[in-house]
């Protein structure tokens, strides 16, 4: 999955922004498709789309055109902000979802290696999830 700005965003006020989220349906890509995913996994993924979506809409016109650059071009910010989102999804009471979601991803043998270890690089391990929810549990 992917949230993203739709095209031509820099000629409309933040107010007036539109987003989407595209949804892999093909399986050739990373090996499975959100048929293959359980309702709990898509509600999780879904959950951390939402919260690119929230951060990119807190952001003017530049800050987004230097934040897809950022996220883009640069390893360190990429990972930054599949993490941010992660916390994020966490955070709203979506943590158990996207746990469910990220298991899933590493067991399923359909899942490209490849696909695999470039997942690895960028978001939470499903030990950091569960840490960071008994985090929030504590705090409360």
């Amino acid at each position: 999955m992917q949230a993203q700005p739709k095209w031509f965003f820099v000629f409309r006020s933040k107010k007036n922004r539109n987003y989407v989220i595209n949804i892999n349906t093909n399986e050739g890509y990373t090996g499975i498709t959100y048929k293959d995913l359980s309702f709990n996994s898509l509600v999780g993924w879904l959950g951390h789309e939402m919260a690119h979506i929230a951060d990119y809409s807190k952001k003017n016109n530049a800050e987004l055109v230097n934040f897809i650059a950022s996220y883009v071009f640069d390893k360190n910010a990429l990972k930054r902000t599949e993490h941010t989102a992660d916390r994020e999804t966490i955070k709203h009471g979506l943590g158990a979802q996207l746990l469910e979601g990220v298991n899933f991803f590493h067991r399923n043998r359909k899942v490209k290696h490849s696909y695999r270890e470039k997942n690895k690089k960028y978001y939470l391990t499903p030990e950091e999830i569960v840490a960071d929810m008994n985090l929030r549990c504590s705090e409360k």
